[in-house]
């Protein structure tokens, strides 16, 4: 089934004008003040094997901190 020229331009042309409509919307009604971040720890069940030698030949050679 092809589509004529004129119904695509329609269609194209309200799926264009939704478009702009859309971007006239606010984005946020008002702004929130920042909240303080939470510190957050997280320890691994990690045994010393060797599938894990880079992570601990990494600092060494300056990869990570």
């Amino acid at each position: 089934m092809r589509i004529s020229k004129s119904v695509f331009r329609c269609v194209a042309g309200w799926v264009l004008l939704g478009c702009a409509g859309l971007m006239q919307a606010p984005v946020h009604a008002a702004p929130e003040p920042a909240r303080r971040l939470d510190v957050v720890r997280l320890q691994l069940k990690w045994l010393h094997q060797f599938q894990f030698a880079g992570f601990y030949a990494a600092p060494g050679e300056g990869l990570l901190p």
